[in-house]
């Protein structure tokens, strides 16, 4: 998308922003997941499953948010 005013042609600024950063393949991707001790019978397969567990989380994280959100839903949630 280009403007042209007096006869010049303008990118927007979003375009040249892109035209200076290059950007590399992933480095690495990612996954959430619940760890458990083997004598625990958690089998996650839904949001509801983990109703009445405690679990911990690195603060100010991207799963940090998400259980919160979930706490929202599920009261009997307790995160650490």
């Amino acid at each position: 998308m280009r403007s042209r005013e007096g006869g010049k042609s303008r990118e927007p600024a979003r375009f040249v922003i892109f035209r200076l950063v290059y950007f590399s393949p992933p480095i690495l991707n990612t996954e959430y997941g619940f760890f458990v001790r083997d004598d625990n019978p958690l089998k996650f397969k839904q949001v509801s499953d983990i109703k009445g567990y405690t679990v911990g989380v690195y603060g100010r994280s991207n799963t940090a948010t998400s259980l919160e959100k979930i706490k929202t839903e599920i009261k009997e949630l307790t995160i650490i």
